[in-house]
């Protein structure tokens, strides 16, 4: 009986232990399965954001190619640009010979406009040449950033874009104080052109005419000369930089005093109001006498 009871023990021991241990293989095998899977949802969850990264890589790469493929179109584009415009610019050229020597009966007529850009007044000129097809020159100061899409929209449609000093400061201690004064005057202006549009001015016009350069103006053009300009006067003018006057007279301005030249520069300012209204009829006049309209370059003779 005792060694029955003692062999029941046994067994009762060894089934306990045989059940602890199951537990604990059967714990440790839960545990190990609830682990892998949790290693196993992270694994996929990397995998997802590896595979987002990834694809984003592949489109900020396709990106990039696509950009640096539009950059080779661009400089392309304005490579082939800039050798259309040479190769007007030197038929021009060749035209204003042509005109001078008396083999051609043509005439050029060359609008130009100073002390722009101006918010209020300046888009109603483009639109008038923009309506008429005509390229003219604009010689502007130094303005800020609100003025830009001005600039930008002389420049795209074809304009010369000319230096007409950054500060145009007529006073005793202004622009003409001094030669190095003026040319640094042209300097800031030129640097500051070409930074925000990429545009190289190489004319100008001197702020109330070359004359007013007085006993420096040799000493200027020979600055300017080295800096790579030409400077340009002015054959006719609708008077609106003296005073203001009327449409009627800002029209007979020009027009009355034309018929003299076969290869003229025109002075207006874009900041006058009754400018813009004369503006048509004075093209409109000067086409009825024979004129071409030409943007203004630097092989012109017209340019010193």
């Amino acid at each position: 009986m005792a060694a029955r009871d003692r062999k029941d023990r046994g067994i009762l021991i060894l089934l306990v232990l045989l059940f602890l241990l199951l537990g604990g293989s059967l714990y440790a095998f839960f545990h190990m399965k609830n682990t892998a899977e949790t290693h196993q949802a992270k694994i996929e969850e990397l995998q997802v954001t590896l595979s987002k990264e990834k694809e984003k890589n592949r489109a900020a790469l396709q990106e990039l190619a696509d950009k640096e493929e539009e950059i080779r179109d661009l400089e392309e584009y304005k490579k082939k640009a800039g050798n259309a415009r040479e190769e007007y610019f030197r038929m021009a050229a060749d035209l204003e010979s042509r005109i001078l020597s008396g083999e051609s009966e043509a005439k050029i007529a060359y609008l130009t406009f100073d002390d722009g850009p101006y918010l209020t007044t300046t888009s109603s000129f483009l639109d008038v040449l923009d309506e008429y097809d005509v390229k003219a020159t604009f010689f502007y100061l130094l303005k800020d950033e609100r003025y830009d899409e001005i600039y930008r929209r002389v420049i795209d449609s074809g304009h010369t874009l000319a230096n007409h000093t950054a500060t145009h400061n007529l006073k005793s201690d202004g622009i003409y104080q001094s030669v190095e004064t003026f040319l640094e005057d042209i300097r800031l202006n030129r640097d500051e052109i070409e930074r925000r549009f990429g545009y190289r001015t190489d004319i100008m016009r001197f702020p109330g005419g070359s004359g007013q350069a007085r006993e420096k103006k040799g000493d200027i053009i020979q600055g300017l000369r080295e800096m790579g300009y030409g400077y340009v006067d002015w054959d006719t003018e609708t008077g609106d930089g003296r005073n203001v006057g009327s449409v009627d007279e800002y029209i007979h301005g020009v027009l009355d005093h034309s018929e003299n030249y076969r290869v003229m520069v025109v002075l207006m300012h874009d900041y006058s109001y009754n400018t813009a209204k004369a503006l048509p009829s004075i093209i409109e006049g000067l086409r009825d006498q024979g004129f071409l309209f030409l943007p203004l370059f630097h092989e012109s003779v017209k340019v010193k």
